[in-house]
């Protein structure tokens, strides 16, 4: 984040992944943010690294995110830790302007809120899936739809000499699972409302349009 927002130079972004690696020596690196520099990790390992997209419906993917910061905005709330609130804002944010976990978790039937940031979300989702494909080069880039996934981590378990079972992937989030019913409801209806989603849902369309044509050859 402190990249992208100009506060630290390509060469000390540089010098923190060389660190990282060296310290945490991972094969899979599934840090969150790295949509962010794709080209930077690119010219920091010409040769070494593969890069894998899984792609999920933008939709999906915003409401799962504003469920887990609901959750966070409960922690929060409950927290005295000061740095805890200051994070939690600027990580919030930084992905759509509106964004505030604890109003998330106080205000949740606040739909005119809940649109606008349903609607920054997609466009952070559009901006995320479309750098990362026009920034590394196709022949390192390995597109898969969620749906796909056991296909993704078969892939990924090939490349690094492990069976899928060795794989580290997510579980579905508990915060997704444990979120309040009406602020479920409260996403539902801002995605309905939104003028917005409908160019999120026609890159992915598209990209899965290509995905599958890219299988098909």
């Amino acid at each position: 984040i402190d990249y992208h927002e100009c506060s630290i130079s390509c060469r000390q972004l540089s010098a923190f992944l060389t660190r990282r690696q060296n310290l945490l020596k991972t094969t899979i690196d599934s840090n969150a943010f790295l949509h962010l520099i794709p080209n930077e990790i690119e010219a920091l390992y010409p040769t070494a690294t593969v890069f894998v997209q899984v792609i999920r419906h933008p939709c999906h993917w915003a409401r799962s995110y504003l469920s887990m910061l609901h959750e966070v905005g409960r922690h929060v709330v409950n927290s005295q830790n000061l740095a805890d609130k200051k994070w939690t804002s600027r990580y919030a944010a930084f992905q759509a302007k509106s964004l505030d976990p604890i109003k998330l978790f106080t205000q949740p039937e606040d739909l005119t809120m809940r649109i606008k940031n349903i609607e920054e979300l997609c466009i952070y989702w559009n901006d995320s899936i479309n750098r990362v494909q026009n920034s590394i080069s196709q022949d390192r880039l390995y597109i898969f739809p969620i749906e796909k996934m056991p296909d993704a981590i078969s892939f990924i378990g090939n490349i690094i000499n492990h069976a899928p079972s060795q794989v580290p992937h997510a579980n579905k989030s508990l915060a997704e699972v444990s979120t309040q019913d009406d602020f479920r409801r409260a996403c539902d209806l801002a995605i309905q409302k939104s003028n917005i989603v409908n160019g999120a849902l026609d890159t992915y369309r598209l990209k899965i349009e290509q995905i599958t044509m890219k299988i098909a050859l």
